[in-house]
């Protein structure tokens, strides 16, 4: 799993090895020497830059300033441009910093405990694009967005860079690649013929699953054919669909089993979502999180049957419902509410990208 963490960790490493710091050490043996000189890392949050982006998000359809108010940074932090990150990527083919050993290791693709290759190398993804060697990575925090990519047999690199959440710089970054190397429309077959099945074992499929890692699927069916979103499933087996690579298994009537070439995933089935006033009514509170050290406040509007959530005294954000008490916003966090056997809402727990099950306990008023 991507880790934050690991990164912010690596630059203490490098710190107390080198007794500088990671400002000091990547300006004199990266920046400087490849000629980056529109290159630096975000130490100080209220330092103004000259020429640097603001950021922005959406919301609804006003756009508002959202930036990362932190110092830390190893994991992100690095103001650059898209001319410095093209000489970056020359690296990958000159091997200038760290020789030919060092360049190996970047681009050597990992291993899990069964042995299974994955496309992940040091800090870099090792993927194919229409036939093509791509060497790319994102980035993303507040409202900044990056990709680079490189495209060896064409000597091609492509860096893309936004100060707007809203932006896809991956989508946009491989349609300019397009224009290089034609559009991208492999499709995984089938491993055998798919057989013919009944209504009933199909009907079986339908419904709303959240897996053991937050995220959150439906499948429809409709005349006799199960569709994820818009994409039909192809049946392998009354219990196994199939789609681009992709395993759909039914386990049991509570579990769906996900299986692509290096992972499993584990869905457990949902209920549909409620909003009726009685029920949505029991979310209100204020919730406390020890791990995060952060008040939210839950707001039930029973008249529009809508849910939002305040943090400390920042303006409400929207939750839209996806099973029974569990809610998602416009960014995919997953807020699940909790209920004892009389129906009471205790806790709830939210999960993001990079982290699950953070918990919140209510906090009760005292009488």
């Amino acid at each position: 799993s991507y880790s934050n963490s690991n990164y912010t960790l690596l630059v203490t490493i490098v710190e107390r090895l080198s007794h500088e710091t990671l400002a000091q050490f990547t300006r004199t043996r990266f920046f400087e020497p490849l000629g980056m000189a529109h290159t630096q890392w975000r130490n100080n949050f209220r330092e103004v830059i000259a020429n640097r982006a603001v950021a922005y998000s959406k919301s609804g359809e006003v756009f508002q300033q959202e930036m990362p108010f932190e110092n830390i940074y190893g994991h992100g932090g690095l103001l650059t441009t898209t001319g410095d990150l093209l000489t970056w990527n020359k690296i990958l083919v000159t091997n200038a910093i760290g020789g030919n050993d060092f360049s190996k290791r970047r681009t050597l693709k990992g291993k899990l405990n069964n042995g299974s290759e994955i496309n992940y190398g040091a800090g870099l993804f090792i993927d194919e694009y229409n036939g093509y060697k791509e060497i790319n990575h994102s980035g993303a925090t507040a409202a900044y967005r990056g990709w680079l990519a490189y495209y060896p047999q064409k000597k091609l690199s492509v860096a893309i860079l936004s100060n707007d959440g809203s932006f896809s710089p991956a989508t946009v970054g491989r349609q300019v690649a397009e224009i290089f190397m034609g559009k991208d429309n492999k499709v995984i077959p089938p491993p055998h013929h798919p057989i013919n099945t009944s209504a009933t074992d199909m009907k079986r499929y339908e419904g709303i699953y959240k897996s053991n890692r937050g995220w959150v699927i439906t499948f429809t069916v409709t005349q006799e054919k199960v569709y994820f979103g818009s994409v039909p499933l192809i049946p392998l087996h009354k219990d196994t669909l199939f789609n681009n690579g992709t395993r759909y298994i039914y386990s049991n009537s509570n579990q769906l089993l996900l299986q692509n070439g290096t992972d499993t995933s584990y869905y457990i089935r949902k209920n549909e979502p409620q909003l009726n006033p009685t029920f949505i009514r029991e979310l209100t509170g204020d919730y406390y999180s020890e791990d995060a050290d952060v008040t939210f406040t839950v707001l039930v509007d029973e008249a529009m049957h809508s849910v939002t959530i305040r943090r400390n005294a920042e303006s409400p954000f929207s939750l839209r419902p996806v099973y029974l008490d569990g809610f998602m916003t416009t960014d995919n966090e997953l807020y699940e509410f909790r209920r004892d056997k009389k129906g009471k809402v205790n806790d709830f727990t939210v999960g993001l990208q990079r982290a699950e099950r953070i918990p919140f306990k209510r906090i009760e008023k005292k009488k």
